[in-house]
């Protein structure tokens, strides 16, 4: 019997000796596959995946009288890049498009989960209200992105159709997507950005008028400023109907 107990001992004693020594001479636990990182996507797009969408959102409403500021035109630049921005060891050029069967499906799913709630009554940007400079963009060999494509939204313009034609809040989406590339695979989780443009719609019959009390609207302030409106709330009761809602 002590014999056997010996001999049993032996043998996890030796089978325990392989396995460590197995170990160390296999000391390489990576992935041995042939999963590929040298996927292509815009760069811009990569730096604001969320996990689930690349989106940039600018609100527009039409200045009010006496604003200082104006509405400027939307501008974006965009560069095409490998996965990590890993230097190209070839040349890659993708189709720069606009992908608006990508749009419709979105819109189709609207109610289906949160992230598609922002695509709600949205409408593809007519194509008179931005400008790319390029339809093309090319990643040379030995660089770590492209030369950078611009997109212009007319702002302004974009303004002028809710204010004269749709005359209501509106959302205007714009999908720029790669495809087409000529090395490399494209990454579909960065391939596409979409530029969201909500417009306030203000009824130009909405004008408000001060109560007349405390300072005057012509009053003088410091750095060559004006008031040019105001309500002191003077009066008792509800605000004036006429200038609050």
């Amino acid at each position: 019997m002590k014999n056997k107990i010996k001999i049993w001992v032996a043998l996890c004693v030796a089978a325990c000796s392989i396995t460590f020594s197995a170990c160390d001479e296999d000391n390489d636990f990576g992935y041995n596959g042939k999963l590929s990182l040298n996927y292509l996507g815009i760069k811009q797009a990569s730096e604001i995946w969320d996990g689930a969408q690349c989106n940039i959102v600018t609100a527009l409403k039409e200045p009010q009288e006496g604003e200082v500021q104006k509405v400027k035109n939307f501008n974006y630049r965009l560069n095409l890049a490998l996965y990590q921005n890993r230097k190209a060891e070839k040349d890659a050029t993708v189709d720069l498009v606009i992908a608006s069967d990508s749009l419709k499906k979105a819109i189709a799913l609207v109610g289906t989960s949160s992230v598609y709630t922002v695509y709600a009554d949205a409408e593809l940007l007519p194509e008179e209200y931005y400008n790319l400079s390029a339809s093309k963009m090319e990643l040379s060999a030995g660089s770590k992105k492209s030369e950078e494509v611009e997109l212009n939204v007319y702002s302004t313009k974009l303004i002028a159709l809710v204010q004269d034609e749709w005359k209501k809040n509106m959302t205007f989406v714009l999908p720029v997507q790669i495809q087409n590339s000529t090395s490399y695979s494209i990454n579909d989780k960065t391939n596409t950005m979409m530029f969201f443009f909500n417009v306030t719609y203000v009824d130009p019959g909405e004008e408000y008028f001060a109560d007349g009390e405390g300072v005057p609207d012509d009053h003088e302030l410091e750095g060559g400023y004006k008031l040019v409106w105001h309500d002191e709330f003077n009066g008792t009761g509800a605000p004036n109907a006429e200038m609050w809602r």
